[in-house]
Formats: structure tokens, C-alpha cells, sequence
């Protein structure tokens, strides 16, 4: 299986020149809104999904109905055989553009594990004070969640940019009447 890298987000420089300054108060409302963010760029990777779903619902019925008219016609009509070939092309196109978004989706969602959280001496090694323990938890999920915004950023602009791929085949299908048309001499 791929390993997918993901960027390491490093603390801000203020938030290691002023550690004690920083209260668990203002970590808990970061780390909540790192929260709400995740879950956004998880429902928007859902969205991508659907999406994609949807535009391989019309690629297939295309599909279907082009090659219905290539192999059934009895009307050998020579404008409209090439067209429904050109058609045929561009909806395989876009079916293979669609292969990605669909089949390899990978997303972060909220939460970490307990045994995660309970086996990472870092988190309580030097903090003498369940406080400041909290606090190191928060700020070491906080960045946690960072790296996984990211993730999920960049895995789903990918995945959009294939999408839009396989709409423009789709989008290109009324043209192949005009190719054809060229093709056959008017």
C-alpha cells in the first residue's frame, strides 16, 4: 500500500517563545476550531465523491446509448456513426478521469485514538501538573489535525481537478456532430 506523505506543521514561533503564556482556555478554542475544519474539509471530499458518482451516472448512460445506436442502427447514417464513436471515446475518457476521485479516496476525520493518545509518552513526560499536561494534549492534537486539514486539502483538489477533467469530456460530446461533420466532408 502507497504511503501518502503528509506535511509536518511546525508550532508557531510565538507558541514556543511563550508557552507559558498560552492558556489551555485558548488552546481548546484553537483546537475546536481545527475541529470544525477537518469536519469541513471531510464533508467537501464527500461532496467531490458525490460528484463523481453522479458524472459517472451520465457517462454510463451515455455510453450505453452511443453504442446502442453504433451496433443497432439500421439507419447507417454516416454522420451520426462517427459522431456516436467520438461520443464512445469521450465517454471512456471521462470514465477513466473519474477512476481516481472514486476509487482512491483517503480522508482524516476528527479524533485520535485513545491508545494513540495514552502511548505517547511526549504528551505527559515533564509535565508535572494534569494541567499542563492538557495543555501539551491540546496543542500536540492541534497540530495533529493541522497536518490532516492538509491532507485532505491537497487529496481533494486532486480529486476535484479529475472531476472537472471528466465533465470537459462530457461537456465536449455536442462537438463531436461538428467533428464528424468535418471528417465525413459536410
Amino acid at each position: 500500500m502507497k504511503k501518502h506523505k503528509v506535511d509536518r506543521w511546525d508550532y508557531p514561533e510565538f507558541v514556543i517563545d511563550h508557552w507559558e503564556s498560552v492558556g489551555y482556555d485558548l488552546l481548546l478554542l484553537v483546537f475546536q476550531q481545527a475541529e470544525k475544519y477537518l469536519a469541513e474539509t471531510v464533508k467537501s471530499g464527500e461532496g467531490i465523491t458525490e460528484k463523481a458518482f453522479k458524472v459517472l451516472g451520465f457517462s454510463i448512460t451515455i455510453l450505453t446509448v452511443s453504442l446502442g445506436y453504433v451496433f443497432v442502427s439500421e439507419n447507417q447514417n454516416e454522420l451520426l456513426q462517427l459522431s456516436s464513436v467520438f461520443a464512445i471515446l469521450l465517454c471512456i475518457l471521462s470514465i477513466v478521469f473519474l477512476i481516481k476521485p472514486i476509487w482512491s479516496y483517503k480522508t482524516y476525520v476528527s479524533g485520535s485514538s485513545p491508545s494513540y493518545l495514552l502511548r505517547n509518552e511526549q504528551l505527559v513526560t515533564g509535565f508535572s501538573e494534569s494541567k499542563d499536561q492538557a495543555r501539551n494534549l491540546l496543542l500536540s492534537e492541534c497540530v495533529e489535525y493541522q497536518e490532516r486539514i492538509n491532507y485532505n486539502i491537497r487529496t481533494n483538489f486532486s480529486r476535484s481537478k479529475f472531476v472537472h477533467f471528466a465533465i470537459i469530456s462530457l461537456i465536449l460530446i455536442p462537438f463531436t456532430l461538428i467533428l464528424s461533420w468535418l471528417f465525413t466532408g459536410g
